[in-house]
């Protein structure tokens, strides 16, 4: 009997893209590769990945996919997209990564399903007032050129996640903070120098990842993302860590690698999910290693 309630799970799970969420949709045979012969069967395409084609311009025609809810077209040429792309309401992911758009596209604001929304590696230079007339809870930005955030963000009610890691922004709009369901954010390699103390107010955040931002300081408020599990803190010019640390008692990973840390507080100790702690290239003595470790209860991964 076991066996056979094995086999009809197996064979049950050939059925679907994933039985980890078998609520997703999954379409056999409607993954296309090319764009051609997806215009040709509109009714059948419900996945058009059409990354590394060389495409510089997608055709109107394109707003006849009205079945698709996945869209990648991920290292081409493109610029702009065409205004019937807004008919395409039931995209959920689209992935625009590596081309060539100088701001986020007009047309994408009108997708009321979209959730997905990946324009990394772009020229885009600005978050704009308006953003949030998008519907995506995921926002990746990451490598572009953005140096300025609209307050507007702050409106910005369903984001969930937003990376901004490798651009120019020097400042945080204080209204960013307001977003109550914001729980993944990373701005790497931003010359941010500083944290407000409002980012405090924002605890739903979860992840958050501020590596070689020249951060001097963490701010007392900072202590009171209570719901963090992973904080990236590394290649920055932290020299010393507040007690408060252990109010941070969800915390799984901490990364502080290459700061000018010479200790840590002895609360370090309190945080009981910590399961990987990375402090190397810091100056920090043998004597201290060994009392940090000390503090670390069995089995959590230090690094020194």
């Amino acid at each position: 009997m076991k066996y056979f309630l094995s086999l009809l799970f197996i064979i049950t799970c050939s059925n679907f893209s994933s039985c980890d969420n078998p609520d997703e949709p999954y379409y056999p045979n409607h993954r296309w590769y090319m764009l051609g012969p997806a215009l040709q069967q509109p009714d059948e395409v419900y996945e058009l990945l059409i990354d590394g084609q060389e495409y510089g311009i997608l055709p109107d025609e394109i707003g006849l996919l009205k079945r698709m809810y996945i869209f990648s077209a991920r290292y081409n040429y493109l610029s702009s997209l065409p205004n019937t792309f807004q008919n395409l309401t039931k995209l959920k992911d689209v992935d625009l990564g590596y081309n060539q758009f100088v701001e986020i596209p007009k047309q994408l604001y009108a997708l009321p399903e979209l959730s997905y929304l990946n324009l990394e590696h772009n020229s885009i230079s600005v978050l704009p007032d308006g953003i949030y007339s998008l519907k995506a809870p995921h926002l990746w930005l990451s490598r572009n050129r953005i140096d300025s955030i609209s307050k507007d963000i702050g409106d910005y009610d369903s984001l969930a996640w937003l990376y901004l890691d490798y651009n120019i922004i020097t400042t945080l709009p204080e209204s960013l903070w307001k977003l109550k369901k914001l729980e993944r954010l990373t701005l790497d390699f931003n010359p941010i120098d500083s944290i407000p103390d409002a980012m405090g107010f924002c605890t739903s955040l979860r992840f958050v990842s501020l590596s070689a931002t020249g951060l001097g300081a963490i701010p007392e408020s900072f202590w009171n993302l209570t719901n963090l599990d992973t904080l990236h803190l590394d290649d920055n010019l932290l020299a010393t860590l507040s007690p408060r640390i252990n109010k941070l008692y969800k915390l799984k990973r901490l990364s502080l690698a290459n700061n000018q840390l010479t200790t840590l507080p002895t609360e370090i100790k309190d945080l009981w999910s910590l399961e990987f702690l990375d402090l190397r290239e810091n100056p920090i003595p043998i004597e201290e290693q060994k009392r940090i470790k000390s503090l670390m209860r069995y089995g959590i991964t230090v690094l020194f």
